[in-house]
């Protein structure tokens, strides 16, 4: 969010491993996550795309008992972004955390 210059929506929940390739990866208990984040009224949660088999069947059952709760499903870091900040986010102008060589450090 700080990179944008914006923050996250406040009923918007993310759940998931980033990898260091960018993609997203699959938690254990997803569809508990997913019920409690329910609970305290997230209305919309990004969670990683589920490999083929019993964790995508998982995924759509708990998404059908989930009638107030939109599931975003992501691939990788890139499409998580895209879907939290849609068409607003901007790169934001960040300061460097380190000072260049040529910027004095004393407090004249």
């Amino acid at each position: 969010a700080s990179y944008f210059n914006t923050t996250v929506p406040p009923q918007m929940a993310v759940i998931g491993e980033l990898g260091l390739g960018g993609e997203l990866r699959q938690v254990g208990h997803l569809d508990k996550r997913l019920m409690e984040a329910a609970k305290l009224g997230f209305t919309q949660v990004i969670v990683p795309q589920p490999a083929p088999g019993p964790a995508t069947e998982a995924l759509k059952k708990v998404a059908t008992r989930m009638k107030k709760t939109n599931l975003i499903v992501c691939r990788t870091v890139d499409d998580a972004l895209k879907a939290a900040f849609g068409m607003k986010a901007q790169k934001g102008k960040k300061k460097s955390a380190l000072p260049r060589d040529n910027e004095d450090l004393s407090d004249e």
